[in-house]
């Protein structure tokens, strides 16, 4: 008879920093989403269903009240931090998924926010 045991995901292994990243940027939690980047979590890291945490920011699962202004905050700090906006899950990017999901607001920010660093990047002499 063998034993059988569900390996535990090791924090090393980054397995729990993304899963709380994964976490904290579907539901809008700008906290959260600088706690597990703090904790050395992937901001191109992707889910069981191949999503990254700018795509469940994207998508969102918080309904009720006005939420996009904390969906914005966490979608600019996953893009200053590296997050790759041109990524893909089934062929769809992250402002993809915003507009599939009829959040426009969203949409725009995916397609036209710049990195603050990218934007004072000066010329080499």
């Amino acid at each position: 008879m063998t034993e059988t045991t569900t390996p535990k995901p090791l924090v090393g292994d980054r397995k729990i920093p993304n899963a709380e990243l994964h976490s904290a940027a579907s539901l809008g939690n700008f906290r959260g989403a600088v706690s597990a980047v703090r904790s050395s979590a992937n901001v191109n890291s992707r889910d069981e269903n191949n999503l990254t945490p700018l795509m469940l920011a994207a998508i969102g699962v918080v309904e009720g009240g006005n939420r996009t202004p904390e969906y914005i905050k966490v979608i600019k700090f996953l893009i200053d931090n590296g997050a790759n906006k041109i990524a893909t899950a089934r062929g769809f990017t992250a402002a993809d998924y915003a507009k599939y999901c009829k959040r426009p607001n969203i949409a725009l920010v995916l397609e036209t926010y710049t990195p603050f660093k990218e934007l004072v990047r000066l010329p080499r002499e």
